[in-house]
């Protein structure tokens, strides 16, 4: 009972953590806001990392915007779905003290899901169509 109810807790102080970074967000606009880090990558390189654009596409998911959301950076609201369903198994699992599948922690599934950032993070810096189109709209 111990261990549920600290899983509990965690799974509440997340879901507060993600209140205030929304909150957060919608108050300070992320491409004019000294709050919110530049790339580093890109002010280094000129090349787009596979997370460009990912606070301002999470932004414009919150306001509801989701065709701006997707071309800020179409991997992460491609992938949303998934990974929104793969915490809450995962807190589920924790809580009903059940294993978790073995291959959502397997290496071929690591390897598979690195080799898809890696064809994003070169496909989104070439620049032909349609590869150009996965590159953060600039503001």
């Amino acid at each position: 009972m111990k261990g549920r109810y600290r899983l509990l807790m965690v799974a509440l102080a997340l879901l507060a953590l993600a209140a205030l970074g929304g909150w957060l967000l919608l108050a300070y606009y992320p491409s004019y806001s000294k709050a919110f880090p530049k790339c580093v990558l890109y002010q280094l390189t000129g090349l787009y990392c596979p997370g460009c654009g990912a606070t301002r596409a999470v932004y414009s998911l919150l306001r509801g915007d989701l065709y701006h959301a997707w071309r800020y950076n179409p991997l992460l609201i491609a992938s949303l779905p998934f990974l929104l369903w793969w915490g809450y198994r995962t807190l589920l699992w924790q809580y009903l003290a059940r294993p978790i599948p073995s291959w959502l922690m397997s290496l071929r599934f690591a390897v598979w899901a690195t080799v898809i950032i890696i064809a994003y993070f070169i496909g989104r810096n070439l620049p032909w169509w349609p590869f150009n189109t996965w590159a953060p709209l600039l503001q």
